[in-house]
């Protein structure tokens, strides 16, 4: 007779069980590292899944909706809010920073400065060099003009423009020139100049005159054609109705008019087609 032994239940236990206290944290720290490799991998996977795009500006203007070319230039052809019937015959900016936005604290940044002239036909179209993550963007941002940062820098190609800004109203560059004519109070024609830049205290006192310009935005999901409309008529309204006979030369150091030329740039940009 041949005996077959039969296994105890202790022995037919599986070994993590048997072992006890000597397994299970052991067990527990690989589960860990288990886990942890597995999110890495997981996030790495994501990214692998995360498409790009490259954004394209291009920057028009328009009079409350009237768009305005290098054709309109020269003529007495607009009225701006307080009644004052003028023309444009030169009309310059520059941004930077232009940020893509989602709702939270996340956001993508483009570094670098455009210097839009309708002047010369330059800087109306602007593609940088980078590529965007393909998100729905609750809006976009961009600096109008430097911040203390940027505009402490010095960069060649403006300063072949004439973009400087003078040392004694505080240095750096312009943010806009904008010019023309109009009719004064006298039925006369006079000249305007409406350049915006760091802001004169008093002598030699300074305050930034910079801001932050925030946008619509919408779902990017390709590369696209992104327009940015400049209203020129918000710049002499809202909230300050600009009277151009009591300010219209020379601007640049006049604190007051400095401050309200801030105040009024915040309607003037709005999120035109992308396509």
């Amino acid at each position: 007779m041949i005996l077959i032994s039969t296994p105890t239940k202790a022995l037919q236990m599986p070994l993590f069980l048997r072992l006890n206290n000597k397994i299970i944290p052991k067990m527990k720290k690989q589960l860990i590292l288990f886990l942890t490799i597995l999110t890495v991998l997981s996030a790495c996977k994501k990214d692998e899944e995360q498409e790009f795009a490259k954004p394209k500006f291009y920057f028009t203007f328009n009079w409350d909706g009237t768009p305005v070319t290098l054709s309109d230039f020269n003529d007495i052809k607009y009225t701006n809010q307080n009644q004052d019937e003028l023309s444009i015959t030169r009309m310059r900016y520059l941004i930077s920073n232009i940020t893509f936005n989602v709702a939270g604290l996340e956001s993508y940044s483009i570094d670098g400065y455009n210097l839009v002239d309708l002047t010369n036909q330059s800087g109306l179209t602007y593609e940088p060099s980078v590529d965007i993550p393909t998100k729905d963007y609750t809006s976009i941002s961009f600096t109008f003009g430097f911040d203390e940062i940027d505009n402490a820098e010095v960069y060649t190609d403006l300063n072949t423009a004439s973009w400087n800004w003078p040392a004694m109203l505080g240095g750096g560059y312009h943010f806009m020139q904008y010019e023309g004519k109009f009719i004064n109070s006298l039925d006369e024609e006079q000249g305007y100049a409406y350049h915006m830049g760091t802001a004169k205290v008093s002598d030699g006192v300074f305050e930034p005159n910079h801001f932050t310009v925030v946008i619509d935005g919408f779902n990017l999901e390709t590369d696209a054609n992104i327009e940015i409309k400049m209203n020129i008529a918000e710049w002499f309204k809202n909230p300050y109705t600009w009277d151009l006979n009591v300010f219209n030369q020379p601007l640049m150091p006049n604190y007051e008019a400095q401050k309200k030329m801030n105040l009024n740039g915040h309607s003037v940009f709005s999120l035109g087609s992308v396509n």
